[in-house]
């Protein structure tokens, strides 16, 4: 006998691929997130040599500036995907009610 729950095509609404768009952007953001933390690390890998050359005597004050502020805007952008990675994987409602607003016809 067939099973007829899988025999129905539900088509998927506007509110199902508005949930997987809002999903996919979610998982976009956590894999930016990721790329940021290896960012970070080649920093820090970058700050070990830089102090190094200077232990030894070399003028690398600029690289060093340029390092840390390199390193506190990865910082920050690994902050930011990460809240908005989590709100669009984990809850996502306010995004998902503005893809879904509809103007009325009476509204002008």
């Amino acid at each position: 006998m067939r099973d007829v729950r899988f025999a129905k095509k539900v088509a998927m609404t506007r509110s199902d691929i508005a949930w997987i768009a809002i999903r996919l952007i979610g998982l976009y953001l956590a894999i930016q997130a990721i790329t940021s933390v290896v960012q970070i690390g080649f920093e820090f890998y970058a700050l070990e040599r830089a102090n190094e050359a200077m232990a030894r005597g070399m003028d690398v004050d600029k690289h060093i500036a340029r390092i840390y502020g390199s390193m506190f805007t990865q910082t920050v952008y690994f902050v930011l995907y990460v809240v908005l990675s989590f709100y669009c994987l984990r809850k996502g409602g306010f995004v998902h009610k503005l893809l879904m607003y509809t103007r009325n016809a009476k509204e002008t």
